[in-house]
């Protein structure tokens, strides 16, 4: 690199550290709604309750990956809070403990997919669905916790619609097909990542400090 200035060399050397510094990838495969910024659910599949309490203890993400995600400054929900989500997308009620069942000729159950853009946790000849665990535990003596689902059936098949909140999944059960609700407000995720943020500062600190010795 001697045939660039200084300067630049220091930029390029910036960029070519990134990798090093990077130690969590940004969530950037989000659904907005209602002011909120949602993670993919299936992100986070093959974790259990325990293993995402251990970083968004109480609902409140911090300094932490999961499944190699930055955490940092996302929400964990809870049952009522991805009840009043659900619900604000379907008919369903929103009722912690209760689940809506219809006809597979729905319109907001494929829509959540096709139309809202959420990426399924599984998917089969049959139905497609969206199931994640929250943070609220939903039996101590269990102990399990309260997840919410959609699940979108194949139009003429055997399976109906459905929504709601009407499993316990054991705190130390994860699966392929579980992933976990995730939010953030609209106005946070318009930040920029402070790794993003640390790089452009290097730059900018090594052309400074090119500039100064070239100056003396």
């Amino acid at each position: 690199m001697s045939w660039l200035t200084k300067p630049t060399r220091s930029l390029v050397l910036a960029f070519l550290l990134c990798p090093l510094m990077v130690s969590a990838v940004p969530i950037t495969d989000t659904v907005v709604v209602g002011g909120k910024d949602w993670a993919q659910v299936a992100l986070f599949t093959n974790l259990s309750w325990n293993d995402i309490d251990a970083v968004c203890s109480g609902g409140t993400c911090g300094a932490g990956t999961l499944n190699g995600w930055d955490m940092d400054g996302w929400s964990w929900a809870s049952v009522t809070e991805v009840g009043a989500f659900l619900a604000s997308v379907s008919p369903w009620d929103g009722a912690i403990g209760s689940i809506l069942e219809v006809a597979n000729t729905s319109t907001w159950a494929p829509a959540f997919f096709d139309t809202l853009g959420f990426n399924p946790t599984l998917t089969a000849p049959s139905i497609r669905q969206v199931q994640g665990l929250t943070s609220t535990i939903r039996d101590p003596q269990g102990p399990d916790a309260w997840c919410g689902f959609l699940s979108d059936a194949a139009s003429g098949g055997p399976l109906n619609d459905t929504v709601g909140s009407l499993c316990g999944i054991q705190l130390s059960f994860s699966r392929d097909f579980i992933g976990a609700w995730f939010y953030r407000d609209v106005s946070i995720s318009s930040v920029p990542e402070p790794t993003s943020l640390a790089l452009v500062g290097l730059g900018l600190a090594s052309f400074g400090y090119s500039r100064k010795r070239k100056a003396s």
